[in-house]
């Protein structure tokens, strides 16, 4: 998915998936799952990737989730 359609699914401009792409703004927990949802993957498969110090990366043709 393109930062555009991201955004589209949202209901959000691109530069706010712009900027927290780039690390200029911070998300919080709704706006997470939000993007889970808007990706098509779990949030708790992401979080229990993070708990355990795995990079995780979203494919963004198959829009799964790998490490």
């Amino acid at each position: 998915m393109t930062q555009a359609d991201v955004a589209a699914a949202l209901g959000k401009p691109q530069s706010f998936v712009a900027k927290y792409e780039n690390g200029e703004r911070r998300i919080d927990v709704v706006e997470f799952v939000d993007i889970t949802i808007a990706l098509q993957v779990a949030a708790a498969d992401i979080l229990a990737r993070l708990a355990q110090g795995t990079t995780v990366t979203t494919n963004r043709v198959t829009g799964t989730v790998e490490e």
